[in-house]
């Protein structure tokens, strides 16, 4: 790829139609890259898409055995409530932050 925009100056200066050819061939070395982005992105939008859905799905059954508890022993709904909100905190911050053990560990 190198040897094709190596010497564009020299290009440029023998006239208009040979800097659109020189274009036209690096664009042509990154069809390949580009499509190969575009593949990562959607994998990578395919797990993102996951990873929401399973993150709401899990919600949904917490709160769905929290609602049978509360119907079957005859908690307070409140204390319930309060449990899982006390609960979801201490998962979300002990992710934060287990989200910067690797920062910690480069940092000596």
């Amino acid at each position: 790829m190198t040897d094709v925009i190596l010497n564009y100056k020299t290009v440029i200066s023998f006239g208009e139609k040979n800097v659109h050819q020189i274009i036209a061939k690096f664009e042509a070395f990154l069809v390949q890259p580009s499509e190969q982005r575009i593949r990562n992105a959607h994998i990578a939008g395919l797990f993102f898409g996951y990873s929401q859905c399973s993150r709401m799905v899990f919600l949904g059954v917490v709160f769905w055995i929290a609602s049978a508890v509360i119907q079957k022993w005859h908690y307070n709904p409140k204390d319930v409530y309060m449990c899982i909100n006390i609960i979801f905190s201490a998962a979300m911050g002990a992710g934060m932050s287990m989200s910067n053990v690797p920062s910690i560990t480069r940092a000596k």
